[in-house]
């Protein structure tokens, strides 16, 4: 059972915690590259597991990634011509 008071601490903050995330990543994107070209030339099996288990995913679930990917696109597009006001609702 979902608890009420923590979905809506986090549907609250959520705009804090995004631009939190991406300063956090800007911050720090060349060490986590980095971290990511050595692991995949130290362990290229595991890399190639990773390939493997995310093409399968994507397979099983790509209508549903295709739609999720389209609402954001549109509410994207939406919230960005209503803040420069081009009148397009």
């Amino acid at each position: 059972m979902p608890n009420a008071k923590k979905q809506e601490y986090y549907r609250k903050n959520k705009e804090a915690r995004i631009t939190y995330q991406r300063a956090y990543y800007a911050k720090n994107k060349h060490i986590i590259v980095r971290k990511r070209e050595v692991r995949d030339f130290l362990e290229p099996e595991e890399r190639e597991a990773m390939r493997e288990y995310n093409k399968r995913y994507y397979e099983a679930n790509k209508e549903r990634i295709k739609e999720q990917r389209k609402r954001k696109r549109e509410s994207t597009i939406h919230s960005r011509s209503v803040v420069k006001g081009d009148g397009v609702a």
